[in-house]
């Protein structure tokens, strides 16, 4: 994370994280599955005025599919997709 004082009463604050998960095998009732690896980026931006904040934060920013490791019965299901949360914060 970066932050930038912008003057006395503002900053910026900015963020990017990858995550790796490298593949899986799952064994159950329904055989071996390989769920194949998959890597995600977030990011997060932020700006704090005095007592008060705004930031935006992403996660899986590039809207990737992708499938999460797969139950013993052979339920293989897709990761989440984008999501995008604003948060506006007062600090008394």
């Amino acid at each position: 994370m970066k932050t930038w004082r912008l003057n006395d009463e503002v900053s910026l604050r900015t963020g990017l994280g990858v995550r790796y998960v490298g593949s899986t095998i799952s064994t159950g009732v329904a055989g071996t599955l390989k769920t194949p690896s998959y890597t995600l980026a977030d990011a997060l931006v932020a700006v704090d005025w005095n007592a008060w904040s705004l930031s935006v934060n992403a996660t899986n920013l590039f809207d990737k599919t992708y499938y999460s490791p797969c139950r013993a019965f052979g339920d293989c299901f897709t990761g989440n997709g984008r999501n995008v949360i604003a948060t506006l914060g007062y600090r008394f």
